[in-house]
């Protein structure tokens, strides 16, 4: 993997650390489904300007095919439902030094068997012994 690619994902890893991190700081003071339309609703204007800004720039080719609007559409619900559920369990004082890990722990394990089954992927050795770590790490801090 390349440096810019590597610096993608971390940038990527801080705004989702952010992301959970701000849906703890405000569960328990509002609603877990007004939080998640709130969430939703700022998130997709963001998403809106940018991809307005991209279009009027012709900064990029904008296309979407019929399986990436559904795949986008399947990950909408699923971040929709996450964000609820998130905002509940959260609200319940649960701590953030115990919440997250398994939130991103479980988030990996899920991944990586979604694309076992569905896209066919397959890990290597040093992979397989990270995820075995991640399962590990979960165990600690549950108990």
């Amino acid at each position: 993997m390349n440096f810019y690619n590597l610096s993608l994902l971390l940038i990527v890893a801080v705004l989702m650390g952010g992301y959970n991190f701000f849906i703890k700081a405000s569960a328990g003071s509002i609603h877990e489904v007004v939080g998640a339309v709130i969430l939703q609703t700022v998130a997709a204007c963001l998403g809106a300007a940018v991809l307005a800004y991209l279009k009027f720039q012709k900064i990029s080719d904008i296309h979407a095919t019929g399986q990436g609007i559904g795949f986008a559409v399947a990950a909408g619900v699923c971040v929709g439902l996450a964000e609820i559920v998130s905002f509940y369990a959260f609200g319940k004082e649960i701590p953030v030094s115990v919440g997250l890990p398994i939130v991103l722990g479980g988030t990996i394990l899920a991944g990586v068997a979604l694309g076992m089954l569905f896209l066919g992927e397959t890990f290597t050795l040093k992979q397989w012994l990270g995820i075995v770590c991640i399962i590990a790490g979960i165990m600690l801090i549950k108990s």
